[in-house]
């Protein structure tokens, strides 16, 4: 598994990235996106504070902005709990 970084429109993402092979090829795999972190750990340490203000500020929106703010939340719950899965199975 290695940190692979990406730009987009100007900005640096990063995803971890597993090698595998496939009828004789190489292949690669995106096994999660880390966004602008450049490492798991990192990751891991930062999204809770992320998802802690973003419920913190969400009555701040407008009621029909809410659903989108619940589903990022939830996003970011999901990939907080894949980030800590590969980082114990990689242990």
């Amino acid at each position: 598994m290695f940190i692979r970084k990406k730009r987009v429109d100007g900005r640096e993402y990063h995803q971890l990235v597993e090698n595998y092979r496939e009828d004789g090829q190489v292949r690669q795999r995106v096994l999660a996106h880390l966004g602008r972190y450049a490492t798991l750990e990192e990751a891991i340490q930062h999204l809770p504070g992320s998802i802690d203000l973003r419920r913190r500020v969400l009555d701040r929106y407008p009621k029909s902005m809410q659903p989108g703010m619940l589903r990022r939340i939830e996003q970011d719950e999901k990939r907080l709990a894949t980030f800590k899965r590969l980082v114990s199975s990689s242990d």
